[in-house]
């Protein structure tokens, strides 16, 4: 019986403890616009240390953001494959941090009207919660299909993540 107690909180554990690292978001809620995308690539390292949010709808675009971006990172020199007949990316750089656990999260995406609203996470340590004394770059991006309209915005929020 003492043998069974430690492999059942294990099994317990591995259940309630792993997260899902599912890559593709479908926010479909009925009587709403929402927009489903798939994170294409994010990290803590790339070159862009002011903080940037962009869509970007050709080739020419995304190569060039990219190769200004990470460049000299340890991220492939030419980015993930992206379909622009049928897809945009969604980038959101978010500078230089002076702490290590930040980094960006795509809440939702949606089309009210005529705009399109990216509604963007900034997680962060909360207060008191220790980190690496480290430079970090956040950066975040994702494909979503084209859209119709090309009024897109950002909004960005703050969100600090309880300390372990």
């Amino acid at each position: 019986m003492k043998a069974i107690m430690p492999v059942s909180f294990s099994i317990v554990c591995l259940f309630t403890c792993c997260k899902s690292s599912e890559s593709s978001h479908d926010n479909s809620k009925q009587g709403n616009s929402q927009i489903s995308w798939t994170v294409l690539a994010s990290g803590t390292q790339c070159n862009q240390d002011v903080p940037m949010q962009k869509i970007i709808k050709t080739q020419e675009e995304y190569k060039s953001l990219w190769l200004k971006s990470h460049q000299s990172t340890d991220m492939d020199s030419v980015g993930p494959a992206v379909d622009f007949d049928k897809k945009w990316v969604a980038a959101i750089y978010l500078g230089m941090v002076n702490s290590g656990g930040h980094s960006a999260e795509i809440k939702s995406i949606e089309t009210i009207d005529d705009n399109t609203v990216v509604s963007v996470l900034h997680k962060k340590p909360g207060a008191g919660c220790m980190s690496a004394s480290v430079i970090e770059f956040p950066f975040l991006l994702v494909t979503i299909d084209r859209l119709s309209n090309d009024k897109v915005s950002f909004q960005l929020a703050d969100e600090e993540v309880p300390c372990k």
